[in-house]
């Protein structure tokens, strides 16, 4: 940051994707990157030899990324199917030799964002449909629930968001509306 100069470049032309969206962290030399139109998870080394390895395929339309790293699981939001609002959450188990991609919920909605929110628990954003005002849900590791946080006002395309954890503050981007929502002290 403080030089500007490039780090690296890497040239992802050949897995003729268009879309890589989210980035997880695994750890100083190596991040996750995943590519919502061909439905991969890339795991890519940052360090003195730059590349990429697939670490998953054949997912529907995977977008959001949270790494646990204490769970040595990345978790996995899919925006699912264009306009079908089929999208699932999953993980991943790093710890394993090879790593299979496995769901945790069925087909909810049309996820885009992911983060950890309280202990065993997982913030995710949901657009609904273009039509009709998102969510943003909580997904408890435990119980399995899946249910809504309550925000002051609907939000038309809620994508990837921030949720500062030490302050208890919600950063909701409302795409469709081109506003941002911040809500303190969100509630289930």
């Amino acid at each position: 940051i403080d030089t500007r100069d490039k780090v690296f470049e890497l040239d992802f032309s050949r897995e003729k994707t268009q879309f890589l969206n989210d980035i997880a962290v695994l750890d100083s030399n190596n991040l996750f990157v995943s590519a919502t139109d061909t439905g991969n998870i890339y795991k890519v080394s940052i360090n003195n030899t730059p590349g990429y390895t697939v670490v998953a395929e054949g997912i529907s339309g995977p977008n959001g990324l949270y790494f646990d790293r204490g769970a040595k699981k990345l978790y996995v939001v899919e925006f699912g199917e264009w306009g079908k609002s089929n999208g699932a959450l999953g993980y991943i188990d790093i710890s394993e030799g090879s790593p299979v991609y496995r769901k945790l919920t069925g087909p909810i909605g049309a996820l885009d964002g992911l983060q950890a929110y309280a202990p065993g628990k997982l913030l995710f954003s949901d657009w609904v449909a273009f039509d009709k005002p998102g969510r943003v849900n909580v997904y408890d590791i435990n119980t399995k629930e899946v249910y809504p946080i309550k925000l002051s006002r609907d939000v038309a395309g809620p994508a990837d968001f921030y949720y500062d954890n030490k302050k208890g503050v919600l950063w909701v981007p409302a795409m469709l509306e081109g506003e941002l929502l911040i809500e303190t002290q969100p509630n289930p």
